[in-house]
């Protein structure tokens, strides 16, 4: 066989190479966005089916546990179905109200945070976690006079006498 058939024979094993691998990227393209369709769809489903499993529970230290595993978990949504179920029973514990006021903002929901934190400190006013959060959401909304005051008493319940 001569040089050129050689060539010639290469380029074409390349060429043909290279739009099987173009072709298949494409392939993999369509079936990842059919499949992030379908489990956008399939969370969904699940999201309500577990809202409904948290209507019926009532052991609130559970209900905590399983709402700080679904949050250090990035599975933030769930988390704040657990607190706000939380906050539901028992609507004077400090720490449903701050970790729903902590998975909000983790889940940029700022403005419905507020509240939340807000309730936080005034059920333990001396609670150094729930002022960090509150200069966070602060910010956030772009109230920086609260956003101060909220770091002034982090500072005065850190200060080391």
């Amino acid at each position: 066989m001569s040089k050129e058939k050689i060539v010639t024979i290469s380029l074409i094993a390349i060429f043909a190479a290279a739009i099987v691998l173009m072709g298949s990227q494409v392939v993999v393209k369509a079936t990842e966005n059919n499949w992030q369709s379908i489990s956008s769809a399939n969370n969904d489903a699940l999201n309500k089916r577990y809202a409904q499993e948290i209507e019926s529970q009532t052991n609130v230290n559970s209900l905590m546990d399983m709402g700080y595993k679904l949050l250090n978990g990035n599975q933030v949504e769930a988390a704040i179905l657990n607190f706000k179920r939380v906050t539901v029973l028992e609507k004077n514990y400090r720490d449903g109200w701050l970790y729903l006021g902590i998975a909000e903002l983790k889940n940029n929901q700022t403005e419905e945070s507020l509240p939340n934190l807000q309730t936080a400190e005034k059920l333990d006013p001396i609670n150094i976690q729930t002022y960090q959060y509150l200069v966070i959401a602060y910010e956030q909304t772009g109230d920086k006079e609260a956003a101060q005051k909220a770091q002034e008493k982090y500072q005065f319940l850190t200060k080391k006498y």
